[in-house]
């Protein structure tokens, strides 16, 4: 029984006395604040401030640090705060080497307030004298071990300044583990991103499954996966959906896909295989598979009418990624677009002179299926163009292209383009292009050569034969079979470039067809009041068939304004001046209309009508059809009509006058001596 005591005795302290001792070792916490100060900030070389520290024994020994505050130095307010920052650490390392062995961390209620200001400087990044600063504290060389982490209530206000952007992101949760700390657990985050300026909202749950290795390190995400939502007011809502698989390894340095695949309401990518040397000279090895299912609802808003606009049809592409950043090689590309096949060779090679080899080749695609509505309306404004680059002059300059494109036909609402081919490729500053197709019962072919050794100068012809134009345009407009040559220059790259300095004549003759001349009878209305008398144009038909319409175009100063045109059908002629701007959408063209006196088709006409050059306009959206454009200038035609009814008047009275007299004496005849003179 003696024994038995002294046993029990002794038990008792080995419990209590190291229980004792370590209690009266942490009986003030706050003595520890320097010394846990120091280790943070020669781990991360921030500056960092604690309110306090408090000790948790139970149910694990634990510290926290209350009030905790970063920031890059001491002239700076802190970019971080920590609301309670636990760490659950091995108690013995910690008071005799002063490391943290840390088996978790719990972060709860981090903000983060990253601001870039006007110069690009950011408020989080260390100064580079910053180390010399430190000087005197002495640095520790305690080490900082963990097996988890969490993050839970996590705000980020990100502002750049210099690129105007403004951001706000807060996230739920963010949790990860080493892999020596047993099977990962399933963590689901709830992410809001929001753009405090496009405001642009963004939406993401995800259930992630992360560990970290220690030796060597690296990262696995068993799985990750959830789904993104992303609302912004310019385009539609997209969901995005995340399912990936796969090992970040070997120091980071490796990235292994077991299965991984990133899908949205438009389609879907999966990818398998591996990227090594992440962090110097990636090596590729991806099979790539891109899925995109069939679209039919996507639509318009316009101000009192909702269209569908588009349709995407069903694609699927598979091929083989390899390669490193000197030469990355897409190759094997095959699949089908709607069931027809495509392949594809790309390859980029990244030296002195970066080159791009490409070569595509499909049989058919249909985009025939787009859908329309009848509540748009025809005549809706386009929205306004924005100012890009028509030709990328950087990449041209300092890049080796070629790249070939063939297809048997491409099929769209009304019509296809069959055989088409697109040849692309530059050397020694200038490039050439050439694009050529069948449509519309003709042939379309175009070249483009541009000099881009200083500022870029280009050259361009053009050539249509006999396209059906009933197949592209109003057909109340106009018909026929159209051949048509142009030739044209410009200088710079971009699309102002060419509103600017475009110059060039085109030559066009319509062989065959009719011509709406619905506005130009308007104009028989006003000379049948003058007249009192029906003219032949009220006769005319709506639509007049002829043999042969010739018309000449240049442009002289781009394309906004200084154009000029002739046109002639028979014994009708027009000419006028004017423009378009594609920025804005519209037209503005004034024109004259001559008539030559004719007593055959397809105008006969005669009298007043063959005297005088008529005013018409057109102006408005180019969306409008010809027919709807082109009207006759009313305030013009005013003056004409006015000044015709004026003669004929004049006319009219010297005739009854001069017939009066002639019924008179000698001598009364003699008075209005010299009334009737010509003028």
């Amino acid at each position: 029984m003696k024994k038995i005591s002294i046993i029990s005795t002794a038990l008792l302290l080995s419990v209590v006395l190291p229980f004792a001792l370590l209690s009266s070792l942490l009986a003030d916490p706050d003595k520890y604040r320097e010394e846990i100060t120091d280790i943070l900030e020669s781990t991360t070389d921030y500056q960092i401030r604690l309110e306090n520290i408090q000790w948790q024994l139970w149910p694990s020994f634990s510290m926290l640090l209350n009030g905790l505050s970063i920031a890059a130095n001491d002239s700076q307010p802190p970019f971080a705060k920590v609301s309670s920052l636990s760490l659950e650490l091995a108690v013995l390392p910690f008071l005799t080497d002063g490391n943290l062995n840390l088996s978790n961390i719990i972060a709860e209620q981090v903000n983060l307030n990253l601001i870039t200001d006007s110069s690009g400087q950011a408020n989080w990044a260390l100064s580079k004298s910053d180390p010399e600063s430190k000087t005197s504290k002495t640095k520790s060389t305690s080490t900082v071990l963990w097996n988890s982490i969490a993050v839970r209530d996590l705000t980020v206000h990100y502002m750049d300044k210099q690129s105007n952007q403004d951001f706000l992101l807060t996230a739920s949760m963010i949790a990860a583990q080493s892999m020596t700390s047993g099977p990962a657990s399933a963590h689901t985050t709830h992410i809001l991103l929001k753009d405090n300026i496009k405001d642009t909202l963004v939406k993401a749950e995800l259930t992630s499954m992360l560990q970290f290795t220690e030796d060597p390190v690296g990262l696995r995400f068993s799985r990750l996966n959830g789904q993104i939502e992303v609302d912004y007011p310019a385009f539609q809502h997209r969901v995005i959906n995340l399912d990936l698989n796969g090992w970040l390894m070997n120091d980071f340095n490796r990235l292994h896909l077991d299965l991984s695949s990133i899908g949205s309401n438009e389609g879907q990518l999966s990818f398998k295989g591996s990227v090594d040397n992440l962090q110097t000279n990636p090596q590729f090895d991806l099979g790539v598979k891109l899925q995109v299912a069939s679209l039919n609802s996507a639509t318009k808003q316009t101000e009192n009418n909702t269209a569908l606009t588009g349709y995407a049809p069903e694609i699927e592409f598979q091929g083989q990624l390899t390669g490193d950043p000197a030469r990355l090689t897409l190759s094997d590309l095959s699949g089908h677009i709607d069931q027809q096949p495509l392949t594809a060779n790309i390859q980029w090679i990244n030296g002195n002179t970066p080159k791009l080899h490409a070569s595509i080749e499909l049989k058919q695609w249909d985009l025939s299926k787009q859908p329309r509505s009848e509540t748009e309306s025809p005549t809706a404004a386009a929205t306004p163009l924005d100012d890009f680059q028509i030709l990328p002059v950087n990449l041209l300059r300092e890049s080796d292209i070629l790249l070939a494109v063939r297809a048997d036909q491409i099929k769209l609402p009304g019509y296809a383009l069959n055989d088409l081919t697109i040849r692309a490729g530059n050397q020694d500053d200038n490039m050439l292009a050439q694009v050529s197709f069948n449509t519309l019962g003709g042939s379309v072919k175009a070249s483009l050569n541009c000099n881009y050794q200083l500022q870029p100068e280009s050259h361009l012809t053009l050539n249509l034969k006999q396209i059906d134009l009933p197949s592209v345009t109003d057909k109340r407009s106009i018909s026929g079979s159209l051949n048509a040559n142009g030739n044209y220059q410009f200088t710079g790259s971009r699309l102002s470039n060419l509103q600017t300095s475009l110059t060039g004549a085109t030559t066009t003759k319509i062989s065959h067809g009719t011509v709406n001349i619905t506005s130009l009878k308007n104009l028989s209305t006003a000379i049948d009041l003058v007249t009192g008398k029906s003219t032949h144009i009220s006769h005319w038909p709506d639509q007049v068939p002829f043999d042969r319409f010739d018309i000449q175009h240049q442009f002289r100063e781009g394309t906004v304004s200084e154009q000029q045109f002739t046109g002639q059908i028979a014994n009708l002629k027009f000419s006028g001046k004017g423009g378009f701007d594609l920025f804005k959408n519209n037209i503005n063209y004034q024109l004259k209309v001559n008539l030559n006196p004719s007593n055959k088709p397809p105008f006969p006409v005669s009298g007043l009508l063959t005297k005088v050059d008529w005013p018409m306009q057109c102006i408005g959206s180019l969306d409008n059809s010809i027919t709807t454009l082109c009207e006759v200038n009313q305030s013009l035609l005013g003056d004409i009509v006015s000044a015709l009814a004026k003669k004929e008047l004049r006319l009219i009275g010297r005739n009854k006058l001069k017939k009066l007299l002639d019924n008179n004496q000698g001598p009364l005849k003699k008075i209005f001596k010299g009334l009737f003179k010509s003028e």
